[in-house]
């Protein structure tokens, strides 16, 4: 799969991650998207975020909303496979936002939502026919192992491991969107800046390992 690293905050120039081959998008001078999305910032994403397929990196879980855009293109009934502390199906309220987009691509696509807080939320002996589409919010791992700016789980990054491989060694994987993180303006320094950035690397191996990237 084709990575994409999508910029908004300037996150992950700050931590120096840039997974080699992948595309860059840049949105840092984009306003109106720090976690609620204006309908012009939609417009503009709505653009830019075409395609399903493939592995994007899309900042941290302030604007987990992205996922929105890419999975509803879609052609397909499918599930959303979604590894989160957090629902994010909350009310639309009129605005599309880091806590309601799961809400907002039920409505648009009708798609089953299978969310995973820890270990025992899945369960590979009876795994769904249809294709999935993975969305992982970091803040689903222990503070231990990562930091974010959102309340965290209890999920280690050998649990989290785990699941992705048993979803690739069992389900057509149609896309994945990873966010989740610290930016310097919501107080990360250089030591969660290059911790964050060692385990996303890790996670990046992992991910060609079992074949999610090629």
């Amino acid at each position: 799969m084709n990575q994409f690293l999508v910029s908004v905050s300037g996150m992950f120039e700050a931590e120096g991650f840039h997974p080699s081959g992948a595309t860059g998008l840049d949105f840092r001078e984009l306003e109106g998207t720090c976690c609620y999305c204006s309908e012009e910032a939609a417009e503009i994403f709505s653009k830019a975020l075409k395609e399903p397929e493939g592995i994007a990196w899309i900042d941290s879980g302030d604007y987990h909303y992205l996922s929105y855009f890419r999975a509803k293109r879609i052609k397909q009934d499918f599930e959303l496979i979604l590894l989160d502390n957090h629902s994010d199906d909350f009310d639309l309220c009129g605005i599309l936002s880091c806590g309601n987009w799961v809400t907002a691509l039920q409505e648009q696509s009708g798609c089953r939502v299978s969310l995973i807080r820890g270990i025992r939320d899945y369960d590979p002996a009876s795994p769904s026919p249809l294709p999935v589409f993975i969305s992982l919010d970091l803040d689903v791992l222990r503070e231990e192992e990562f930091i974010t700016n959102w309340d965290q789980g209890t999920m280690t990054t050998e649990e989290l491991e785990t699941i992705l491989g048993a979803i690739a060694g069992s389900r057509k994987v149609l896309g994945m969107d990873i966010c989740g993180g610290l930016s310097v303006s919501k107080g990360a320094d250089g030591s969660a800046l290059r911790s964050n950035r060692e385990r996303r690397e890790r996670l990046c191996s992992f991910l060609r390992e079992i074949s999610l990237l090629q």
